[in-house]
């Protein structure tokens, strides 16, 4: 397939971006399976998780599936220039979006370089989770065949966390994320010595790809949240953990850092 490449110069760098990705893959590796896991005390993550109040939708669930979604987005991308697999711009297209938005929504929360930066970001991202979750649970709701309605207690007590997530915030439009995880990422590249091709600011470039892949395909990263409890006192927001729970039963409530571990019940366990 022709994906536009036009001499040596086009051809190198092909060779420098697929050894980028495997580096990605390795790094993605070397992180943990479990979302819960991550945010070790005294890192940027864990600190930032303590100034924020809890939310419905686990910010560690949600960077985790960012960093997934970009692996595995980049990875089919390199599979099918590598292996010769059939496929069309298309395709590539909706790849090159979804990774993008899954890398740029963790460089967005986690890239600042100042604490507040990082908070304000972080705060974004969850207000932009609940409201996605809600208008899940209101869809729900509605459901008359399909028993997949959570529980009222659960409901309540994720629209309460909402409340407090989104503290009276308006809604946030897509485009003006998208424009700031452009920003921040061009910032990045910038700090760490990366150009842009013939001047071209690079968080401008962030956004003509943002804006041209979305022409041909509307790709959201969700949060997966199968996995609904059945009771648990408190009842737990949606967690790493359910990424990997579809059905229901007690959830094995993980405290953020700095909380200490509330009892939820005799078959839950300690993770």
């Amino acid at each position: 397939m022709d994906i536009g490449l036009d001499g040596p110069e086009d051809y190198a760098a092909l060779q420098k971006t697929l050894a980028m990705i495997q580096v990605i893959g390795q790094l993605s590796d070397s992180l943990p399976d479990d979302p819960a896991l991550l945010g070790e005390p005294g890192s940027d993550l864990a600190d930032l998780m303590n100034a924020l109040p809890e939310p419905p939708v686990d910010l560690r669930l949600s960077i985790s599936t960012g960093l997934a979604t970009a692996r595995a987005a980049l990875s089919q991308i390199s599979g099918f220039i590598v292996d010769g697999v059939p496929t069309t711009p298309s395709v590539l297209h909706t790849l090159v979006r979804s990774a993008l938005l899954g890398a740029g929504r963790v460089v967005y929360v986690l890239g600042p370089p100042s604490p507040e930066a990082r908070q304000e970001n972080a705060r974004m991202v969850l207000r932009q989770e609940g409201n996605s979750l809600m208008r899940a649970y209101s869809a729900f709701e509605q459901f008359k065949q399909l028993n997949l309605v959570p529980p009222a207690d659960i409901m309540a007590a994720q629209r309460e966390r909402n409340n407090v997530v989104q503290c009276g915030a308006g809604a946030i439009r897509e485009e003006k994320t998208l424009v700031a995880m452009a920003t921040v990422i061009g910032e990045m590249l910038t700090a760490n010595g990366y150009e842009s091709p013939e001047g071209c600011p690079l968080a401008e470039l962030m956004t003509w790809i943002f804006h041209v892949t979305c022409g041909y395909v509307e790709v959201c990263v969700c949060v997966s949240n199968g996995g609904f409890v059945t009771r648990t006192n408190p009842v737990p927001p949606v967690h790493p953990s359910a990424a990997r729970r579809r059905i229901s039963f007690h959830w094995p409530r993980r405290p953020w850092p700095g909380q200490p571990q509330r009892p939820t019940g005799e078959r839950s366990r300690q993770g």
